[in-house]
């Protein structure tokens, strides 16, 4: 490790110019990490023939692979799975694997109350024949981490020092757990409005919202997500909009990531 840059002798070696992951202050912030074995051409849970093409697929065999490459990169920067505050879920067949990812996420993180935040999105492909592929925010050591809302009334949060990981929200009610119905405006007032009351549960409100990741499944409905995240969002902040193959239920049009800075001296 130099310069905050950590690489892995164990995890399979990135694809592209770049480091497993990088040390900021309290934070680990580890590249997109998928199955593949170190030193291997094979990849766990994906069988090909002799042109490359895939024959098949096993989730589970690539989501414990994953699993040890996360493992392995968060052990060379000296911290562990019960370091890892919020991930990023990057699956190519929701509908088929969203149920044994959270299965097997269950077993990988036992107790609800120390849970990582989480956004799962489906995306068209991923840079090798694989299905399943983690972003990863740890803390490293020494550093402070608090989980709130574990059982996910609202958008569970992880709490780093000052920073606040929301898992990607939804247009839950978080009176009857249910998708809000209609139009993608309802949706979003429903999301900022669920990003609201967690926050305010840190003493926080939107004001202090640093960051927003948008996830949705048409990219034509971003005017009239602009237009009410501007209303919600004081001031601006960097943003991003991503047009996703699939959310975790059908009738979901929308998902935000948040991150927030709470009030305090640096």
């Amino acid at each position: 490790m130099s310069d905050g840059t950590i690489l892995s002798d164990r995890a399979a070696e990135p694809v592209g110019p770049y480091p497993h992951a990088r040390r900021v202050g309290d934070l680990l912030l580890l590249s997109g990490i998928g199955p593949r074995e170190r030193g291997a051409t094979a990849i766990p849970g994906v069988t090909q023939d002799a042109t490359g093409a895939v024959v098949a697929r096993d989730i589970e065999a690539q989501t414990r692979a994953v699993f040890a490459n996360v493992g392995a990169v968060l052990a060379a920067a000296g911290a562990g799975w019960s370091d890892i505050v919020d991930v990023t879920v990057f699956l190519t067949r929701m509908a088929d694997d969203f149920p044994i990812v959270n299965r097997l996420w269950a077993e990988a993180f036992p107790d609800p109350a120390t849970r990582p935040t989480r956004t799962t999105v489906e995306v068209t492909s991923l840079p090798t024949p694989i299905d399943i592929e983690l972003k990863v925010v740890a803390r490293a050591p020494a550093g402070e981490i608090l989980q709130y809302d574990p059982e996910r009334r609202w958008a569970a949060a992880t709490r780093v020092g000052r920073l606040v990981y929301l898992a990607g929200e939804t247009a839950t009610d978080p009176d009857t757990l249910a998708i809000v119905p209609g139009s993608i405006e309802a949706q979003t007032e429903q999301v900022f409005t669920n990003i609201r009351t967690t926050l305010a549960r840190f003493g926080a409100d939107l004001g202090d919202v640093i960051k927003i990741t948008m996830f949705l499944t048409d990219m034509a409905d971003l005017p009239a997500i602009s237009a009410i995240r501007s209303r919600h969002l004081p001031r601006p902040v960097p943003s991003s909009a991503v047009q996703v193959g699939a959310l975790a239920s059908p009738e979901m049009r929308i998902e935000i990531e948040a991150i927030a800075l709470l009030p305090g001296s640096d």
